[in-house]
């Protein structure tokens, strides 16, 4: 399975101006393909938007590695792209080489993203570093 980025476009009432205004929404979901992606998406909102009618203006295949996600305790999470470089040293050369990897953590803002991977990592012996810490526009992570 892979993650899958996906943009839903529909009107809603703003119940303030009483105006029709058109409202984008990210999703980030894993599927197995396309087609199960676009299901998942019309399922998800279907049920829990609450729109009648939407248009899903884009579906693109992730890079993301992981979803980290924490309870936040009814504080409304921000979303994270967090970029990582797992340091690696070739015994022969010892030149230093990597693996890139990209995880997304909820939290309230960048320190508490960056603590949220230490944590998760903590235990892990292979040194990494963050190369990128990015405020990502996703409204949820359909599971």
């Amino acid at each position: 399975m892979s993650y899958f980025e996906t943009t839903i476009k529909y009107e809603s009432l703003n119940e303030q101006s009483g105006k029709v205004e058109n409202v984008k929404e990210n999703y980030l979901l894993k599927a197995i393909n396309f087609s199960d992606a676009e299901l998942q998406v019309h399922k998800y909102v279907n049920e829990n938007v609450g729109c009648i009618e939407f248009f899903i203006e884009s579906i693109k295949r992730s890079n993301i590695t992981e979803v980290i996600e924490r309870p936040l305790h009814g504080i409304s999470p921000n979303w994270f792209k967090i970029g990582i470089k797992w340091i690696q040293v070739n015994e022969k050369t010892g030149k230093e080489t990597g693996e890139k990897t990209i995880h997304i953590v909820n939290a309230n803002d960048f320190d508490h993203a960056r603590a949220i991977l230490n944590s998760t990592f903590s235990d892990i012996v292979a040194p990494f570093e963050i190369s990128s810490i990015t405020q990502f526009n996703l409204i949820d992570v359909i599971s």
